[in-house]
């Protein structure tokens, strides 16, 4: 950050494999020389004057490709800014209807990210403004960026075959009704799984013995709606020698702030998973459940624990320091956003543990949920995805294996899924996930916490929306009903078609 003459000082200079000279110590020069550093810019500069005998004018190293995401700005991409303001319009309309308290919005064409913002607070009462590096309870986004890579690097290896019967790789199944399902039929929800299993229902019981735990009405008691026709007491307490608020041999599992659950529990889980009735039909239908058998399956093949393997293999190399499971580990709680102030079974505001139940009792770790992230790492691997495996000048797993798990094996029978990932509707008299105006080449997944990311090769796009929607009642959405995740896709792909006319 200072003048070429500086090299004079740089002796000897044989000791370093290369120097950045950038001038003018000021914000852009500091930013721009990041982004070189990790790969993010092009380098072309040539030394305007004549340092040192070493060093003559004329002299600089040429690097003509980028590896990570370079940041600019969107007139770089022929994006005029004003055409994206609507963004801002919508998400500060959604915050005023209370359908989330904040968000983040990442967007990155060819490698280029153009908008990164955070809009709004962590919670309603406006104390805490939200920052772009902040982290969210992803939810089922797990399902793509944990799972789904885990099973396409051991697909790489041959270590695993989708065509196989899970049970090949889960031997417990061997003995239930799930002996026979396909590993591919579970990535595409049509294995006959039921779609989860409220699991904590069965450590609870009212306060009062002479009360019920379910009504059909909100009932004198203090009760949280759980669905159109459901309520829950909230006058709970736990059953006996389950949880404890301290951790110990036999309460080895962390559910959340000073509650801990019987190891036994991790068990009595997945018994309940084998022992669930099947769909009559091999049709579309949503399930938790079998990306929580294949988290298990693939620990039992890898021999290491689900967080940790996917952590070394994937996170860690690809320098996405926030993406991960137990996010308390490594983050300042006051960096990571608030989700349901759970007065039912956790009976607390949660903040770094995760919102989904099933996942909170199995210690915060499976295939269906439990990831955490800030925009901008995820954003790191959704480019990866986009890159078809490559990123940061690393393989990851091969482009046919990738193509094969965005690909569609099922859309003759009206199943719009591909392996894992999400796709775009195309039949118009069914709801699409995501905007009218993706391409039928995207992919991606959304989350119940408030969170989707979604990828678009044919626009080379990458689009992150992380909230917190969940906080501080889960059983309000608004922000579905609104179709704000969808509505900011059609601005962006509206500003991306007229920059492309423009041109």
């Amino acid at each position: 950050m200072a003048n070429p003459y500086i090299l004079k000082r740089f002796v000897p200079t044989r000791k370093f494999k290369a120097i950045i000279i950038a001038y003018e110590d000021k914000d852009l020069n500091q930013e721009l020389s990041a982004q070189l550093i990790f790969g993010g810019v092009k380098a072309f500069g040539r030394l305007p004057v004549k340092a040192s005998e070493e060093y003559c004018a004329g002299t600089g190293i040429q690097l003509n490709n980028t590896i990570r995401l370079k940041y600019t700005i969107p007139e770089e991409l022929g994006i005029n800014p004003s055409d994206l303001k609507p963004v801002d319009s919508l998400v500060n309309d959604a915050i005023n209807k209370k359908a989330i308290p904040g968000c983040v919005v990442f967007l990155a064409k060819d490698g280029k990210v153009f908008y990164n913002k955070s809009f709004g607070f962590f919670t309603y009462d406006s104390t805490r403004k939200v920052k772009n590096t902040d982290v969210y309870d992803l939810a089922s986004i797990t399902k793509v960026a944990a799972t789904v890579p885990s099973l396409m690097v051991l697909y790489d290896n041959k270590q695993i075959n989708i065509s196989d019967r899970l049970s090949k790789y889960l031997p417990e199944l061997q003995k239930t009704n799930k002996k026979k399902i396909l590993i591919k039929d579970i990535l595409a929800h049509q294995a006959r799984l039921q779609s989860w299993m409220p699991f904590y229902l069965k450590t609870l019981e009212c306060e009062n013995p002479q009360e019920k735990l379910f009504s059909r009405l909100p009932n004198s008691s203090k009760s949280v709606k759980i669905n159109e026709s459901t309520f829950i007491n909230c006058n709970t307490r736990y059953k006996g020698n389950i949880y404890s608020k301290k951790p110990s041999k036999d309460f080895p599992v962390q559910v959340a702030d000073s509650l801990y659950i019987r190891k036994e529990w991790n068990d009595s889980i997945f018994h309940g998973i084998y022992k669930s009735k099947l769909l009559p039909k091999p049709v579309y239908y949503y399930s938790d459940f079998g990306f929580m058998l294949l988290s298990k399956a693939v620990a039992n093949i890898t021999k290491k624990p689900f967080d940790r393997n996917i952590d070394s293999l994937l996170y860690k190399p690809l320098g996405a320091s926030t993406l991960g499971f137990h996010p308390l580990i490594k983050i300042k709680k006051e960096n990571i956003a608030p989700t349901e102030n759970d007065l039912v079974f956790r009976k607390q505001l949660l903040r770094g543990y995760v919102h989904d139940p099933a996942a909170a009792m199995l210690g915060g770790v499976c295939g269906h949920a439990g990831l955490f992230a800030n925009a901008n790492d995820l954003g790191k691997l959704m480019q990866l995805y986009l890159n078809k495996g490559e990123y940061g000048g690393k393989r990851y797993f091969s482009e046919a294996t990738f193509n094969l798990f965005t690909s569609r094996p099922f859309i003759r029978n009206g199943n719009r899924r591909a392996l894992g990932f999400d796709k775009p509707e195309q039949d118009l008299k069914k709801q699409s996930p995501v905007s009218r105006m993706c391409s039928d080449l995207s992919y991606g997944h959304t989350g119940f916490t408030g969170t989707m990311a979604w990828v678009d090769p044919q626009y080379n796009l990458v689009y992150i929306f992380l909230s917190n929607r969940v906080c501080p009642d889960a059983s309000v959405n608004k922000l579905a009903e609104i179709n704000l995740r969808t509505n900011i896709q059609d601005i962006v792909y509206k500003a991306l078609n007229k920059a492309h006319l423009d041109k």
